[in-house]
């Protein structure tokens, strides 16, 4: 499997990307916290460290209206393991249809 951002760098990215949706949405640090019932100390840390509780995370993503982009980026998507299994996918998705009403 191939890793793309070791999980320190992930951690802060995801951090960097909360703050500036926060930031987007005109919320204080003190405003997100009190909104997602956070201590202030707990956003702060987060903001510097990327370090947080996941259930701290989930109250403020609710917050900032990501909680379905999560939820969708985690969704599971089995991967083809070979060039049958993609052309028996793009068959099943290509024939689907709606039969007439009488």
């Amino acid at each position: 499997m191939l890793v793309l951002n070791p999980p320190r760098i992930a951690l802060k990215k995801i951090a960097e990307s909360v703050k500036n949706h926060r930031i987007a949405h005109e919320f204080t640090q003190e405003e997100l916290s009190q909104r997602a019932q956070v201590p202030l100390g707990t956003l702060r840390r987060f903001e510097q460290t990327g370090e947080v509780a996941f259930s701290t995370l989930i109250q403020i993503l609710g917050v900032l209206h990501l909680l379905d982009q999560l939820v969708l980026a985690l969704e599971f998507k089995p991967q083809p393991k070979s060039i049958q299994e993609v052309e028996k996918m793009y068959l099943q998705a290509k024939r689907k249809r709606v039969r007439k009403k009488k």
